[in-house]
């Protein structure tokens, strides 16, 4: 799709191709830290409940 909508801006597609290649890497980036912020708030979480539940014994 992104390939498209550059097309008909005139670019050529050497530079489609450069651009497509360097959206892959940052995406690739944007996943990993997206599946670190879950790990992150699934490891916080728990702590918090093994905390309330050795608080409430």
């Amino acid at each position: 799709m992104m390939s498209t909508v550059l097309s008909a801006a005139g670019l050529p597609l050497e530079v489609i191709a450069i651009i497509a290649g360097v959206d892959r890497l940052t995406d690739t980036f944007r996943t990993s830290l997206n599946v670190v912020g879950v790990l992150a708030n699934a490891a916080i979480l728990e702590s918090r409940e093994r905390r309330n539940e050795s608080e409430s014994r």
